[in-house]
């Protein structure tokens, strides 16, 4: 049986956090990494914390795009949270 590929982006501020998390994706024969969120149905934003430049960084990816989010933090708190 054939899978098709769900064509994913990925948003890290850290080239390591990017370069790690596309590389296990890339091992996955139903995910397609891509370059451009334009051409993403997902899109991966990975932060240290959610903070005002993790919620700008969300609101633009779905702005024009509208890609399905998935966010990976190392922590989170209340505040930021209903921010």
């Amino acid at each position: 049986m054939s899978t098709i590929a769900i064509p994913t982006y990925v948003h890290a501020r850290d080239p390591i956090s990017h370069a790690g998390v596309s590389a296990q994706l890339r091992m996955r024969p139903d995910v397609l990494v891509v370059d451009s969120v334009s051409l993403a149905r997902v899109a991966i934003v990975v932060a240290d914390v959610v903070d005002q430049t993790t919620t700008g960084d969300l609101r633009a990816l779905v702005k024009d795009h509208r890609p399905r989010l998935v966010l990976i933090v190392g922590a989170v708190d209340d505040a930021a949270l209903v921010a």
